[in-house]
């Protein structure tokens, strides 16, 4: 009894270690039958930023990088609409150029 308290006790101690390791997700780019995966974004084009439905994430330019985060600086405003984007890509900053032609402010 007491072996299966204690490997009860380890299990639980390793699954909250993990939990708590601050890895925030996989990047996967097709199922294991090869079918691409759709990441569905928001965007707004007069701020230009967007937004990861699915992952509650944001991407957004800082200093010329793109970023990504959790939350959106103050300067950005969600008082402009956004059109809906779905891409292949956890990236959706690699065809900003072709989001910002297609939707122009």
């Amino acid at each position: 009894m007491k072996r299966i308290l204690l490997s009860m006790m380890l299990l639980l101690s390793l699954a909250f270690t993990l939990s708590s390791c601050g890895i925030r997700r996989v990047t996967v780019t097709a199922t294991p039958e090869g079918v691409p995966i759709t990441y569905h974004y928001w965007y707004y084009p007069h701020d230009q930023f967007y937004f990861d439905r699915d992952h509650n994430v944001y991407y957004f330019q800082e200093h010329g990088d793109w970023r990504q985060s959790d939350h959106l600086p103050s300067r950005y405003s969600f008082d402009s609409p956004h059109v809906t984007i779905d891409e292949n890509t956890d990236k959706p900053y690699e065809n900003h150029k072709r989001h910002m032609r297609e939707h122009p402010e």
